[in-house]
């Protein structure tokens, strides 16, 4: 089962986030209130190596 990007959150993963890591795209699973934090500019720390909530790479680029 795929968990909220967000380390610790047991939210149900509804939204995707694209997020650019040195030019490959990565699509991550996050929920609701997590996704609207990231969209108020609030930043999330995770540890650099996490791939919770990793669905893969993004096969085309964003417009």
């Amino acid at each position: 089962m795929i968990e909220c990007v967000v380390e610790g959150c047991s939210g149900d993963p509804v939204e995707r986030l694209t997020v650019d890591s040195n030019g490959l795209l990565l699509v991550y699973a996050i929920c609701r209130d997590h996704a609207l934090q990231v969209r108020d500019g609030f930043q999330v720390a995770q540890p650099a190596d996490s791939s919770r909530g990793l669905i893969g790479p993004r096969s085309t680029p964003l417009p």
